[in-house]
């Protein structure tokens, strides 16, 4: 934080606002900014306590109207039918 140029405190978590304080060294505060969970099956992503967690879609977001199909959600494929 002082002497040498300002230390790196970027821990690569969107979940986090990073700063350095000089008396106390790195602060990774958690934020509540949108974000992305990388989880299909959920909407309205967002940051808290620096975790990255979204709502649960639910079981009629994936339904296609067909009674002859089991509808459900993949987090690596989204809907499947």
């Amino acid at each position: 934080c002082v002497g040498g140029g300002a230390k790196n405190c970027a821990d690569s978590d969107p979940c986090t606002d990073d700063s350095c304080n000089p008396e106390t060294g790195c602060a990774n505060t958690p934020n509540t900014e949108p974000c992305d969970d990388d989880n299909l099956c959920t909407t309205t992503d967002t940051c808290g306590g620096g975790l990255c967690a979204g709502v649960d879609t639910s079981p009629s977001d994936c339904d296609d109207k067909d009674v002859c199909t089991d509808d459900s959600c993949d987090p690596e494929k989204g809907c499947q039918y």
